[in-house]
């Protein structure tokens, strides 16, 4: 019984958390895209490089805490998460190419079906890179 409420707390902070980190992304995208007016490529990419940052902070800190014999050091973590970024942004371009340029969908739109797919992956990629601790 106390696993269950254990992950249903992991569970709530991290959606809560990843609702303010996905909100951070999608207003750099629009701003990107609507004020700056870069290319949504362009935009999509340089919103989820601020992201990854803005993501570490918020998942270490708040959702996965890290203190304990099980932590992972601030700075490898850090750096496997850049790696990992680097697929995510992979998947994050070929997401935003595709719709747009072969199902001919909005940007904005394929922008949000980005960060569902990478949110639902990060989550778990998360759970290993930091080894949960619940309090």
């Amino acid at each position: 019984m106390l696993k269950n409420n254990q992950n249903l707390t992991l569970l709530v902070r991290y959606l809560s958390s990843g609702l303010f980190v996905a909100i951070f992304q999608f207003t750099m995208f629009l701003f990107l895209f609507y004020i700056v007016h870069f290319t949504y490529l362009w935009a999509s990419t340089i919103a989820f490089v601020l992201t990854i940052i803005v993501s570490f902070v918020v998942q270490r800190g708040l959702v996965f805490r890290v203190d304990g014999p099980r932590a992972v050091a601030t700075h490898i973590a850090f750096g496997v998460l850049c790696i990992n970024s680097l697929f995510g942004l992979g998947v994050n371009c070929l997401i935003m190419f595709s719709g747009v340029e072969f199902l001919y969908a909005s940007e904005v739109f394929w922008q949000i079906v980005s960060m569902i797919v990478l949110a639902v992956y990060n989550f778990f990629f998360y759970q290993f890179l930091f080894r949960p601790q619940l309090h």
